[in-house]
């Protein structure tokens, strides 16, 4: 009941709670009683998906009417913005649908306008979401940008365009290059280390023992199949209930060894001379 009382003194969550209801009157009415399975699956999916958008959305606006305002605000640069802008609004589409961010914009001449809510809510700078792009990014590698959009949509009801699903992909890579140009040994600049590569290996072998060094259960097997007979004799690699396992590993550091593709693929072969067959001059 306490979570109930919340939802009604909060007014910015009255549209959701309205939602809600409609729902629940909704699975209550004669028709949907009347419907199987997987029709009453399609309708809580879509409704259940709605409310969830509406929440989100109410959320937003919630966090817009409590938005400190300042008559001047200092951006990063150390420059003041003087000019308040409300009412702002960006469009946002997440895993539930398309919502809207109102917020205060501060501007000033010849100068970028700064907007305190988009920091604080890290908003991306295009129109989906962090989790909308990770979803896209996720399904994209596996299969076509239009699988990719068909796929986002039919889990979550959002459409995705498919220049929006190779951008998402760019931005993706877009620290690949930056990633691997820092330091070419891949490590943090300014620290020393002898070797580039620290290799480790390990191998393992059964090796025949003496029946008192045998562990407990395998002494006990070797004993039982001594008192009986052996219907055939076993090969030198099969000594049953004989063996412990030996681990040898090392540990070692080594440099680099860069190789182009001509020198993984090796030397191509010569192309035979139409002027010269089987040795002999023409």
């Amino acid at each position: 009941m306490e979570a109930y009382n919340i939802i009604e003194e909060t007014s910015q969550f009255s549209l959701s709670k309205q939602k809600f209801e409609t729902l629940i009157r909704r699975l209550n009415s004669e028709d949907v009683c009347q419907m199987d399975h997987s029709a009453l699956e399609t309708l809580v999916d879509r409704d259940g998906r709605e409310i969830l958008r509406q929440l989100y959305q109410d959320h937003l606006d919630l966090r817009a009417s409590q938005e400190e305002k300042h008559d001047v605000i200092q951006g990063s640069d150390g420059k003041y913005r003087n000019h308040r802008r409300e009412g702002e609004i960006k469009k946002l589409r997440v895993v539930f649908g398309d919502v809207e961010v109102t917020r205060i914009s501060y501007e000033g001449r010849e100068m970028s306008s700064l907007k305190p809510l988009d920091a604080k809510l890290n908003l991306p700078d295009r129109l989906c979401s962090y989790g909308v792009q990770r979803h896209l990014v996720e399904h994209a590698i596996q299969m076509s940008f239009g699988a990719t959009g068909e796929q986002m949509e039919g889990m979550t009801g959002v459409h995705v365009s498919k220049r929006a699903i190779e951008k998402s992909i760019q931005n993706a890579a877009q620290d690949f290059d930056a990633f691997y140009s820092e330091d070419d040994s891949g490590r943090e600049k300014g620290k020393e280390c002898a070797n580039d590569l620290l290799v480790m290996s390990s191998d393992g072998k059964g090796v025949v023992v003496r029946k008192s060094d045998l562990r407990e259960e395998t002494r006990k097997r070797a004993e039982r199949e001594k008192k009986q007979k052996r219907k055939k004799r076993l090969t030198p690699g099969q000594k049953k209930n004989r063996k412990r396992m030996a681990v040898v590993g090392a540990v070692y550091g080594t440099e680099r060894n860069i190789r182009t593709p001509e020198e993984v693929m090796g030397p191509s072969e010569p192309e035979a001379s139409d002027n010269n067959v089987d040795g002999v001059d023409g």
